[in-house]
């Protein structure tokens, strides 16, 4: 089950934190998404964000699972260093009635590094 719901997850981020950080302006163009790639049943968009020279991903495909699973998964925001490839750490900082606030740090090279010196 657990990697059914791994590439779902990774999906699922993709999805939602480009408009957790993106502007309310930005949000509301959804013509601007172009398809980016696909991998098997999940399609990947991208855009341009304005302001920025990055640009913004969203994922889209089926999440065979339960959505009660799904949520407690998503929930579980702290463990996401554990299974999410580039979070190094990730914390509440503020919860209000169902919004919540949190900070991750990602480093692309971390994994990457750690299989380095550990000669993988």
């Amino acid at each position: 089950m657990r990697q059914r719901i791994f590439p779902a997850l990774i999906s699922l981020f993709l999805a939602g934190s480009p408009t957790v950080f993106a502007s309310e302006e930005s949000v509301n163009k959804d013509s601007d998404w172009k398809l980016a790639g696909r991998d098997k049943d999940v399609a990947i968009y991208s855009r341009p964000h304005s302001g920025s020279s990055l640009k913004e991903f969203k994922a889209i495909g089926p999440i065979d699972a339960p959505t009660h699973a799904v949520c407690l998964v998503i929930d579980d925001f702290q463990n996401y260093p554990k299974f999410m490839p580039s979070v190094t750490e990730c914390r509440l900082i503020k919860q209000d009635g169902d919004s919540i606030v949190g900070y991750q740090r990602l480093s692309p090279w971390s994994r990457f590094y750690e299989s380095l010196v550990a000669g993988e």
